[in-house]
């Protein structure tokens, strides 16, 4: 295994603990079958995967116009990490507030749906929650990203991961050498066994911690969210008005 393979792997592995799609298996870790809390993070890696051809496709014939939409693409993906941080630190307090929380009011408990007290039958399988039905919906159920497509939404929605693929090819482009696949690659594998390995401890722990715990984690999680979401949005907005 070449020296590129083994960076990129270690990179994708430790970059991911800043993922956005964090904040969504840790709201599901406590409810979640591993497969389910698994195909969240392969979400995400598939986001990456996007991305890294949407960059390829604009890297190429727009390299010159880099540095001027930087600044665009940092400011919309700091909205990413800031909405998931937000809404991790309102679930986690509502939890102990007595508040109700985000799932319970769009989908893992509807008082119009559930008895008090419990889930009806529709809701056996853990991490799945059946879908919702608003009024004036004429019967259609309301989409919300789950699983899979929350990930893919999580990662593959979030400008931030253009400007990385960015800085991660701009390199080799710049010198003539073009694009080597075994960085990229690494990267991706990293990032893999980062969600395969996050996704089972939750699993492993999920049903074990304390409410006290979660919401340390949460708390934990939120802040480095929205840390990040802040840097990038300070950085983009300088660049935007500097």
């Amino acid at each position: 295994m070449s020296l590129a393979m083994v960076s990129g792997i270690v990179i994708g592995f430790t970059t991911s603990s800043s993922c956005p799609s964090n904040a969504i298996l840790l709201r599901r870790a406590r409810e979640a079958r591993y497969s389910h809390l698994l195909l969240i993070g392969l979400g995400a890696v598939s986001g990456y995967v996007a991305l890294f051809g949407v960059t390829l496709l604009w890297i190429v014939p727009f390299s010159g116009a880099i540095p001027q939409v930087t600044p665009f693409l940092e400011t919309g993906g700091s909205l990413v990490f800031l909405y998931l941080g937000f809404i991790l630190l309102h679930e986690a307090f509502a939890r102990y507030s007595g508040r109700p929380r985000a799932h319970e009011l769009h989908g893992d408990r509807n008082p119009d749906r559930d008895p008090p007290g419990g889930r009806s039958r529709g809701h056996e399988l853990p991490g799945h929650s059946a879908p919702d039905y608003h009024p004036g919906s004429g019967g259609r159920p309301a989409f919300r990203p789950t699983g899979f497509s929350a990930g893919f939404a999580a990662s593959g929605l979030n400008p931030i991961n253009i400007v990385w693929w960015t800085a991660l090819l701009s390199p080799g482009l710049s010198a003539g050498a073009g694009i080597d696949p075994v960085l990229p690659t690494g990267l991706l594998l990293g990032s893999t066994a980062w969600f395969a390995a996050y996704a089972w401890l939750l699993r492993r722990l999920g049903r074990r911690l304390s409410d006290r715990t979660h919401r340390i984690l949460a708390v934990a999680v939120a802040a480095v969210l929205v840390g990040f979401g802040l840097h990038f949005l300070f950085g983009g907005l300088a660049g935007v008005f500097g």
